[in-house]
C-alpha cells in the first residue's frame, strides 16, 4: 500500500492508494477482480479505519484483461483504466 499525507483544504481527510500489480503474463479475470474487491471489503470492515475520513482507491494493473473483466468495466460505466474506488466516510 502506498500512502502519503498531503496538506489539503481539510486536515482530517486521508487518501490511500492500493495497487495490485500483476505479472505481465497474467490476464485480468474474475479471480483477480475478486482479489482486489476482497481487499476493499476488508478495509471497509476494519475497525481501525471506522472513525477516519478516508478515501481508498484500489488499482488492479496488468497488460490485458479477459472478456469477463471487459464486460464488468463496460457495465459499470467506467473507463477500462478505472475499475473501482471505495469511500469510507467518517
Amino acid at each position: 500500500m502506498l500512502s502519503r499525507k498531503i496538506p489539503g483544504p481539510r486536515a482530517d481527510e486521508l487518501d490511500h492508494l492500493v495497487v495490485e500489480l500483476k505479472a505481465p503474463k497474467i490476464k485480468l479475470g474474475a479471480d483477480e477482480t475478486t482479489q482486489i474487491q476482497s481487499y476493499a471489503f476488508a478495509v471497509a470492515h476494519d475497525e481501525r479505519f471506522r472513525d477516519l475520513n478516508t478515501r481508498w482507491t484500489f488499482w488492479l494493473v496488468s497488460n490485458d484483461m479477459d472478456e469477463f473483466v471487459k464486460k464488468q468495466v463496460r457495465s459499470s460505466g467506467r473507463q477500462s483504466e478505472c475499475f473501482g474506488n471505495l469511500m469510507i466516510p467518517a
